[in-house]
């Protein structure tokens, strides 16, 4: 199985013991560009004996710092196309992984196609009967008086909002944008090599999110401007210091100062005010700090994983709970939760859950060929825009910040997300119509 995007290719090997491989093949001639153009960083940074500084060969440079160039070459092309480009293969093919692909091996040498191999544990998920049948009871609604007055409230608030903005606005503090990076060559806008890097941000108000900001604030949707943004350049490259010339398209633009009901109307297909106001009274609708919809995401996925049993290895689980124990650090009540005895135990079975859920969900996605667009992604963004509303978002991205700082985050990642959402609407939609 191999597809070719613009010198990107994927394909999937073969099941050794138990674990899957998969490569992406980046062509010789977009290597050679990338590696002759950080040879040209080199060069005017580095100081050599008998030469002046910024004066350096390029015979000297790629003698001497090859494997220094090559690393760069390496960076650039993960974080630029090849992690975004991967995660769409795994959806477009279909591929159910167990946890997160690892990077088994590298290959980059000059001349040469590229090679990035990633390792994958698969599993296969064998249905006992068809999923539709699973036993599945909605939770009912609290009978709070108080709850529908205030959807009302947020629904009238959120629009006068709206009315007082206008929808024709540049990008603000706290929007999430959407945007495309192409690379450029040397004092041109011809583009270096055909990809283009497909990226959301949010806008940070913090002082350390100022470069994003100078960049991105005032922009309108659809605009394309050249930049040589060290936001950027430091997301594309930590181990050199670059100056690419970059050509910024914004592709869309969620707004956070109001909250978009179109869009919400788009992510659970409603058709009205009344369906909408109902909706919303999911997330509204509280219990011991439980949300009607989280309870009612609990019941599906109970029923499925006894219709569609698996098993996941520890060894996967294992590796899943340290990415959890590394999120809990973050939270205030961490050094609470790790004297309790059963700590390890409950991270454990927290972290085989996940895993679960996330394979069961991707299944399923693929058995009823679900797909998204452009629209759901944005659907998908703009809950995440109210603490309220991201009650409705149960597969959440990783975390957005690196030191504090808002950091770009590849589109196939927001892609893997939002159509595990999609599906998981689907199954709530059709779970709830066979069961009443």
């Amino acid at each position: 199985m191999e597809q070719s995007v613009n010198g990107l290719s994927f394909s999937l090997g073969q099941d050794k013991g138990g674990v899957c491989s998969m490569q992406v093949t980046v062509t010789q001639p977009i290597v050679m560009a990338l590696y002759t153009r950080a040879l040209s960083f080199y060069c005017r940074s580095v100081q050599a004996p008998g030469f002046a500084r910024g004066a350096v060969s390029t015979a000297y440079v790629d003698l001497a710092y090859r494997p220094h160039v090559l690393g760069h070459v390496q960076e650039l092309l993960l974080q630029y196309c090849i992690i975004s480009y991967l995660c769409d293969e795994l959806i477009r093919n279909r591929v159910i992984v167990v946890g997160d692909p690892q990077l088994a091996s590298v290959h980059v040498q000059p001349n040469e196609d590229a090679l990035f191999e990633f390792s994958f544990m698969p599993t296969t998920v064998i249905a006992q009967k068809q999923w539709i049948y699973a036993p599945f009871k909605a939770p009912t609604r609290r009978n709070y008086k108080d709850i529908d007055k205030q959807v009302i409230c947020f629904a009238e608030e959120e629009d006068k909002k709206r009315t007082a903005m206008g929808e024709n606005r540049g990008v603000q503090m706290l929007d999430w944008v959407c945007f495309t990076v192409g690379l450029l060559s040397d004092n041109s806008l011809e583009p270096l090599i055909p990809q283009t890097s497909n990226l959301w941000v949010r806008i940070g108000k913090e002082e350390i999110d100022q470069e994003a900001r100078e960049l991105f604030l005032g922009k309108l949707f659809g605009e394309t401007f050249v930049t040589n943004s060290p936001f950027l350049q430091k997301y594309f490259s930590k181990q050199l210091d670059t100056d690419y010339q970059l050509q910024v398209t914004i592709k869309a633009i969620v707004p956070h100062a109001y909250f978009s009901f179109p869009l919400l109307k788009k992510h659970f297909n409603i058709t009205t005010m009344t369906d909408m106001r109902r909706k919303l009274v999911e997330v509204f609708s509280m219990r011991n700090d439980i949300s009607l919809r989280l309870e009612t995401v609990g019941q599906v996925f109970k029923g499925l994983l006894r219709q569609c049993p698996f098993h996941i290895p520890d060894d996967i689980v294992r590796q899943q709970a340290k990415v959890l124990t590394k999120s809990l650090r973050q939270t205030p009540d961490y050094r609470v939760y790790r004297t309790r005895k059963d700590f390890s135990r409950k991270v454990f079975t927290l972290a085989e859950k996940q895993l679960k859920e996330s394979i069961i969900i991707d299944y399923l996605a693929g058995k009823e060929d679900i797909h998204i667009d452009a629209d759901d992604v944005s659907a998908y963004m703009n809950l995440m825009q109210r603490p309220r509303t991201r009650e409705f978002i149960y597969f959440d991205l990783p975390p957005t910040q690196a030191n504090g700082q808002e950091q770009p985050i590849p589109a196939g990642i927001v892609h893997q997300a939002c159509l595990r959402e999609k599906a998981l609407n689907y199954v709530i939609r059709m779970l709830t119509k066979y069961n009443n």
